[in-house]
């Protein structure tokens, strides 16, 4: 072979080994860019491989996660001391609506009410007077002349036995005419009940006027309630003027509870700012409520027993004013 034919073989082989190394490089870049793209946003996108199985995970998380959820929706099954626990807390919420009682609603109307031509207030259900005619007395009426009360219609009376003083001192008053018209009543076949005017500001105060009370009914024939009357004291200061409601309300209670141990009927005496102000009448609701509402018409809330409808009545036997109730049931 020549010179010149030699250089051509030369040639020839440069330019296969040229090739050779331009196509093993683009064989490997294409390897490479199957494993890494840039992003057209400048972060990075995974191999196929690995976004399938990134996928693959997410998938099962997800369903991971919706059980779960499905799961703690369903609902818990108690263990028997978790139900014991329960029953227990049921029996004790039962027994407190019994023990605390609730208020019923007062379900008398005008409508029910008809005025004699004396003026006189008569409860009217089924066509019939339901209701029976009462008065308070107190010294304020002076000598009561019992037999024309009775003759008059009167069924029973609330007296007086007392009251404390509204003043500093806070002294405890008996009414001086007490024994008087409680025997008087009775010798004519009228029922007497009793209340004491409250000023106490304690609940031992409360406990002594309830022993005061007890002490001087003695053994007359009390049937009606026993009225602890706790309305505000009108034009003066009071002793009870700077006590809270739940205060009133627990002075009621004690004078109550001392009352009713003793074995006769506790009452609570007041008007609407009474029971809607002064004292709390959701936590008395055991005992009966006497209402003083004297305009002419009944807009107490609740359920009551008696109803003073009248300051100003006139009733044989008794000179000036009297306070004239009706009871809605006998006691």
């Amino acid at each position: 072979m020549n010179k010149k034919s030699n250089n051509y073989l030369v040639i020839i082989i440069v330019l296969l080994l040229v090739v050779a190394i331009i196509t093993g490089a683009g064989l490997c870049y294409l390897s490479w860019s199957d494993d890494y793209n840039p992003d057209p946003n400048g972060g990075q996108t995974q191999s196929t491989e690995v976004k399938e199985s990134t996928e693959n995970n997410i998938a099962e998380s997800s369903e991971t996660i919706a059980k779960d959820e499905e799961e703690s929706s369903e609902p818990i099954v108690p263990t028997e001391e978790a139900e014991e626990s329960s029953e227990a807390v049921e029996a004790t919420t039962e027994d407190a609506i019994v023990e605390g009682e609730t208020l019923s609603d007062n379900m008398v109307t005008m409508e029910q009410i008809s005025i004699t031509a004396e003026g006189e207030y008569e409860y009217i259900k089924d066509g019939k007077v339901a209701s029976h005619k009462g008065i308070d007395v107190s010294k304020y009426q002076g000598n009561v002349d019992w037999k024309k009360v009775a003759e008059d219609g009167v069924e029973y009376a609330f007296i007086r036995v007392g009251c404390r003083g509204y003043g500093s001192s806070g002294s405890l008053i008996k009414d001086e005419k007490f024994h008087q018209n409680v025997k008087g009543a009775l010798a004519q076949g009228i029922k007497v009940g009793a209340y004491f005017f409250t000023q106490a500001i304690t609940v031992e105060e409360a406990l002594e006027e309830a022993e005061l009370v007890l002490k001087e009914l003695g053994d007359y024939e009390i049937t009606y309630p026993v009225a602890i009357d706790v309305e505000r004291v009108e034009n003066a200061k009071a002793r009870q003027d700077a006590l809270t409601a739940e205060e009133r309300t627990e002075i009621c209670k004690v004078f109550c509870e001392k009352i009713k141990e003793a074995g006769y009927i506790p009452m609570i005496y007041g008007d609407n700012e009474t029971f809607a102000e002064l004292i709390i009448p959701e936590e008395l609701a055991e005992y009966d409520f006497w209402i003083c509402e004297t305009d002419g018409t009944i807009t107490f809330p609740y359920e009551f027993a008696v109803w003073q409808y009248s300051h100003k009545g006139t009733v044989s036997g008794i000179k000036g004013d009297t306070n004239i109730s009706i009871s809605l049931k006998e006691w």
